[in-house]
């Protein structure tokens, strides 16, 4: 993978090069994956004098090790950031503008929010009516992801920046910038100099901003065109810094908060999250160089394309899927949220196959709306894409903190949402796969069988 990565040099010359990466592709499809796996194992849901009983399911030193090991996010947000830069090349190399560019990649995760603040709205008017317990619930279960939807939102609108960044000033320096921000945010809270509010936005921002950026660099080439040696020195150093940091601490044993670890590295994200990251470049560098170029068979493409084009509504409706199984589960529980953990544990396949069986029914009806959303044009002038960008952006955040719901906070966030979408779709139709000239960005949400950029 030619390119160019110091300053001075012509960032053209690395935009003609890039092609699509399925490597990169299957890196995002297993760790969403493993992200549905991990949150459909986290809680233990058990029926107890016919109650329901939620509990953290994960504990023990062997699960805080693991929980560094199945941490994926990183990876997904740098697998992000490299498919955001070969997309962005391949719009400005095709001379168009960052509208182009935004409005497509903004919409296409935004519209999938669409129909889950619509069932979000007619569960919490309906089921609080059925049993009034659960009133506060509904909204939680469907807004509690959106953090993910939000930040990655964030990191789309701010590619511009981050590749001329790259480009113009070389490799190091934003990355320099936002980890040394992240690191004195971290400071800040260990020395109770700053409150956890104000850690967990700085360091959405700052932590998953320095994982997108290096994406930037791996679809530059930085570290793929120097030996193996160097992945391999990268891979160790990084290991390494996260020992220190979470041994003797101030950082905390686990990735992700346990029954007893009830404080991790993710929520708020911590420095130990932009480490991670930087050990992931390396292993995705040493998994990619003998794979260099690969091309799958024309059935694989397509899977790998159909795939990576459902991950957002993949992540959006696991969590309700777990709702909805979960709810199933209280018609048998001792089948499926039985009291006893070893029975707890040896029934979880059978429980995965009811949840993943109403994923797919979910997702197959999510897909149908995108399937029309996708006759739409996007819209591409600079100016509105970008205030339907911020837009969304604001809205799914909020949506986060107060859940989906009918309070006025969760009203307004959502007709920001909706807002945001009509800003950043025309009413101009498609009249053929592919037809708009805008598709030479590469972007799958014009055309799914492009191979030119990554979904």
């Amino acid at each position: 993978m030619a390119a160019v990565t110091s300053r001075g040099s012509s960032p053209d010359a690395a935009r003609a090069v890039v092609p699509r990466d399925w490597v990169i592709d299957l890196h995002r499809v297993a760790a969403m994956f493993i992200v549905v796996l991990l949150h459909w194992l986290y809680l233990r849901l058990t029926v107890v004098d016919g109650s329901l009983v939620i509990q953290q399911a994960l504990h023990g030193p062997v699960a805080w090790g693991l929980s560094w090991l199945l941490q994926v996010l990183p990876v997904f947000f740098l697998a992000g950031g490299f498919a955001n830069t070969v997309v962005l090349d391949r719009t400005r190399a095709a001379g168009q503008e960052y509208g182009v560019f935004l409005g497509l990649r903004a919409r296409r995760l935004l519209t999938p929010l669409v129909p889950l603040i619509g069932v979000a709205l007619v569960l919490a008017a309906v089921v609080p009516a059925i049993n009034v317990s659960a009133t506060g619930g509904i909204g939680d279960v469907f807004g509690n992801p959106l953090w993910f939807l939000a930040v990655y939102l964030l990191c789309v609108t701010c590619t511009g920046v981050a590749v001329s960044a790259h480009d113009r000033f070389g490799w190091w320096l934003l990355p320099a910038v936002l980890l040394g921000g992240s690191l004195l945010v971290d400071a800040l809270r260990f020395g109770e100099v700053i409150p956890l509010g104000a850690a967990r936005w700085s360091n959405l921002a700052l932590v998953w901003l320095f994982c997108h950026q290096l994406g930037v660099l791996h679809a530059r080439g930085v570290l793929s065109r120097r030996p193996p040696w160097a992945a391999i020195v990268v891979i160790v150093l990084g290991a390494a810094a996260l020992v220190v940091m979470v041994v003797p601490g101030p950082y905390f044993p686990t990735s992700v908060g346990m029954a007893d670890a009830s404080v991790s590295n993710l929520m708020p994200p911590t420095s130990a999250m932009s480490v991670l990251a930087v050990v992931q470049l390396g292993l995705v560098t040493l998994v990619g160089a003998p794979l260099r170029g690969w091309q799958p068979g024309s059935g694989a493409r397509r899977r790998i394309r159909r795939l990576n084009a459902m991950l957002i509504v993949i992540y959006l409706w696991h969590v309700p899927a777990m709702a909805v199984a979960t709810a199933l589960g209280l018609l048998a529980p001792q089948l499926l949220l039985p009291a006893d953990e070893q029975t707890w544990w040896l029934l979880r396949p059978l429980w995965f196959l009811l949840a993943g069986a109403v994923l797919w029914i979910f997702v197959r009806a999510a897909m149908a709306w995108e399937s029309y959303w996708h006759q739409f044009l996007a819209r591409d002038a600079s100016g509105p894409v970008l205030v339907g960008a911020v837009l969304g952006t604001v809205g799914t955040i909020t949506l986060w903190r107060v859940g989906i719901g009918w309070t006025p906070a969760a009203l307004a966030a959502s007709a920001l949402v909706l807002l945001a979408v009509t800003l950043l779709t025309t009413a101009q139709r498609r009249t053929g796969p592919g037809r708009a000239t805008r598709s030479v960005a590469g972007d799958p949400d014009v055309a799914l069988g492009t191979e030119s950029a990554n979904a």
